[in-house]
C-alpha cells in the first residue's frame, strides 16, 4: 500500500509496453487515494494511449478537482489535458497556477511552459505561443522540443507542421512499436504490396487500439509521427484510417509535402476525385491536380475490320515513322470509304492535313469528330488545343477537365 512505489510500478510497466498492467496498477493507487494526482494524471496518459478516451476524460475530470498535494501538480494537471488535446483547459489550469503564484519558484519544470505554448498555438495564438517557448528555453536551453516547435515557427508557412506536445515514444507504448518491427523487418525490401499490406493489417489486429490512436496522432503528431501514420495508413490501407488521412489532406495541420502526400494516398483510394482538389498550400486554399490513373501500352481490342485495321497500321506507319504524309492521306482515305466516320481514322486524317500545312481542313475534320463523338479522347484534346489557341481559357478547361477523371489511360493519351 506504499503509494509512491505503485505509482512508480504504473510507470515501469508503461516503459516496458505493458499498458494493461500499467492501467490496473494506476487503479490500484487511486483505490487507496482517490484523488492522488500523479496517479490520475498517469491514468489519464495511459488510458489515451490504449484509445480509451471516453474514460480518459472521465479521469480527468476528477483530476481537474484534485486539491490532493502532490509534486508539480500543475505541470501533472496540463500533461493530461495535453494528451486528451482539450487547449482550453491546458490554458486555463495554467492561467489559474499563474494566479497563485505557483510558478515562479526557481526549480519551475520548463515543460509545463511547452505544453501551454503548443496549447495557445492551436488556439490560434501564436505570440503567446512564442513567448512560452521562449521561457521553457531560458530555463531549459536544451530542451529540445520546445526549441524545434520554435525552429518549426520561423519556417515558410507551406513547410511548417504545426504544433506537438509529445513525441512518438509518449504515445506508442513500446510493445506496440516492437510488435510493428517484428511484422515488418522479415519482408523489409523484399516483399511486394500486398506482403507489407497483410503485415500491417495484423498489426492493427494485434493493436486494436491504433484505430483510435493513429488519427489522434495525424492530428497532434510531431513531424516524424505523421510521416509514420501517413506511411502506415499508406500500407494498411484500412478505411476508418484512410477517411482520417483524408481530413488531415484537406486539412491546414502538417507540411504542404506531407499533406499531399496524404491526398495522393486517399485519391488513389477512391475517397477524393481524381483531377482538381482543393487543398492548402503556402496558407491558402488552391485546387491541386491529384493524378490517380494508370498508364498501359496494350493495343486496344481490335475496333476495326481486317482490311481497315490494316490500311490504318500502314497509314500509321507511314506518315509518323517516314514521314510519307501523301501515303499517309491516301491509306486513311481508303480505310475511310470502307468506314465512314470512324473517329479514330478521321483523327489520324486530321493529323496528316495539319502535317501537311492544310490547318482548316484539318480543324474541320476535329470538331465534326468531336459533334459526332463528343466523349472521344482525342477530340476533346484537338478543341482544347483550338480554345487555347483563341485565348479562350475557360472553355478549353471545360473540355480537359472531364478527362482528369479517367482512371485508366493509353500511352497515346497520356502523351
Amino acid at each position: 500500500n506504499f503509494v509512491p512505489a505503485l505509482n512508480n510500478i504504473s510507470l515501469a510497466y508503461f516503459a516496458e509496453g505493458e499498458i494493461d498492467r500499467a492501467i490496473d496498477f494506476a487503479q490500484r493507487t487511486l483505490s487507496l487515494e482517490p484523488d492522488n494526482i500523479h496517479a490520475l494524471s498517469n491514468l489519464v496518459h495511459y488510458l489515451c494511449v490504449n484509445g480509451r478516451w471516453a474514460e480518459a476524460r472521465q479521469v480527468a475530470e476528477r483530476l481537474m478537482t484534485s486539491q490532493a498535494k502532490a509534486m508539480e501538480p500543475w505541470l501533472k494537471k496540463i500533461e493530461a489535458f495535453s494528451f486528451l488535446g482539450d487547449d482550453a483547459a491546458v490554458v486555463d489550469i495554467f492561467t489559474r497556477a499563474e494566479q497563485v503564484d505557483a510558478l515562479r519558484h526557481p526549480g519551475i519544470n520548463p515543460y509545463i511552459y511547452h505544453l501551454v505554448a503548443a496549447a495557445e498555438l492551436r488556439l490560434g495564438r501564436e505570440p503567446a505561443a512564442k513567448q512560452h517557448w521562449r521561457q521553457a528555453l531560458e530555463v531549459s536551453p536544451g530542451l529540445k522540443v520546445a526549441k524545434e516547435n520554435l525552429d518549426d515557427l520561423r519556417r515558410p508557412i507551406g513547410a511548417r507542421h504545426g504544433p506537438w506536445a509529445f513525441e512518438l515514444g509518449q504515445w506508442l507504448s513500446q510493445k506496440a512499436m516492437v510488435d510493428l518491427q517484428h511484422l515488418l523487418k522479415p519482408i523489409a525490401g523484399t516483399a511486394g504490396d500486398k506482403a507489407v499490406a497483410q503485415a500491417t493489417r495484423r498489426f492493427l489486429q494485434l493493436h486494436p487500439e491504433m484505430l483510435s490512436l493513429l488519427p489522434v496522432l495525424l492530428e497532434r503528431g510531431d513531424p516524424a509521427t505523421t510521416k509514420f501514420v501517413v506511411a502506415l495508413v499508406k500500407m494498411a490501407r484500412n478505411p476508418e484510417l484512410l477517411i482520417a488521412l483524408k481530413d488531415f489532406a484537406l486539412s491546414q495541420r502538417g507540411s504542404d509535402s506531407l499533406r499531399l502526400e496524404a491526398a495522393q494516398v486517399v485519391s488513389e483510394a477512391g475517397l477524393l476525385p481524381s483531377g482538381p482538389s482543393k487543398v492548402w498550400t503556402k496558407g491558402e486554399q488552391h485546387e491541386v491536380l491529384l493524378l490517380n490513373f494508370e498508364i498501359y501500352s496494350e493495343p486496344a481490342r481490335r475496333q476495326h475490320s481486317a482490311a481497315v485495321e490494316k490500311l490504318l497500321i500502314k497509314a500509321i506507319r507511314a506518315f509518323q515513322e517516314r514521314g510519307e504524309a501523301d501515303l499517309g492521306e491516301t491509306l486513311l482515305k481508303q480505310a475511310l470509304a470502307l468506314e465512314p466516320g470512324a473517329p479514330d481514322i478521321l483523327n489520324n486524317l486530321a493529323a496528316v492535313y495539319d502535317f501537311q500545312g492544310h490547318n482548316q481542313e484539318a480543324e474541320t475534320i476535329a470538331r465534326q469528330i468531336y459533334a459526332s463523338h463528343p466523349d472521344y479522347f482525342f477530340a476533346r484534346i484537338s478543341i482544347a488545343r483550338f480554345e487555347i489557341r483563341d485565348h479562350e481559357l475557360d472553355r478549353a478547361g471545360e473540355m480537359l477537365t472531364p478527362l482528369m477523371s479517367l482512371h485508366r489511360l493509353h500511352v497515346s493519351q497520356f502523351v
